[in-house]
């Protein structure tokens, strides 16, 4: 077992996990960059190849995330949901080996970015991170679909030909009363908040 404490090098660590053909990839990151999607989807993504993010009008327009990278992912068979509010970020790979950074699916995030964090194939971690992701995933039932991003686009489109239209877009999520524990939180109720 290994648990490695890390500044850098995350597009490698990465990049390791997927080559290890795995049997699941499980993803908490809330801004994704369609040149760091490509990247991901280098090797053949498995079945089992889940994402939770944010779906926040403000960072797509704003290209802190993208909807080109959402889209290639659901071509590649991702299922993909967002959370409100989510700003973790952790790599399951399979049932061994997890990331968890600050380090974000971007170009900035893996090169040039001081970000911090640590890798580990102990199990026991693994688990506790495929606990964390399962009780984000949870939150929500809907997956992102192809026809949600085009709506999304058509709705930025008017900013991008440099319309004004208010001050703030909408965080496109609603307010569950699903209860989302944590595992090293004591029983409480708390709301995830989600697509």
């Amino acid at each position: 077992m290994s648990f490695k404490l890390l500044d850098s090098g995350w597009a490698d660590e990465i990049d390791a996990g997927v080559r290890a053909t795995p049997g699941s990839i499980l993803i908490v990151c809330p801004f994704i960059k369609r040149r760091t999607a490509e990247r991901l989807l280098s090797v053949r993504p498995p079945a089992d190849f889940r994402i939770v993010t944010r779906f926040d009008l403000n960072a797509f327009n704003a290209g802190v995330s993208d909807l080109d990278a959402l889209e290639l992912l659901l071509q590649n068979g991702a299922k993909i949901r967002g959370i409100v509010g989510v700003h973790s970020k952790m790599y399951v790979f399979g049932s061994t080996r997890a990331i968890v950074t600050s380090a974000n699916l971007t170009e900035s995030a893996m090169f040039k970015n001081k970000e911090f964090g640590f890798t580990t194939d102990d199990p026991d971690i693994s688990l506790q991170c495929h606990n964390y992701f399962k009780g984000l995933w949870d939150c929500t039932k809907r997956d992102l679909t192809a026809s949600a991003i085009e709506e999304w686009r058509l709705k930025l489109a008017p900013l991008r030909a440099g319309a004004r239209i208010g001050s703030q877009l909408p965080v496109l999520a609603k307010l569950s009363g699903r209860s989302h524990r944590s595992f090293w939180s004591p029983p409480q109720r708390r709301r995830c908040s989600l697509l």
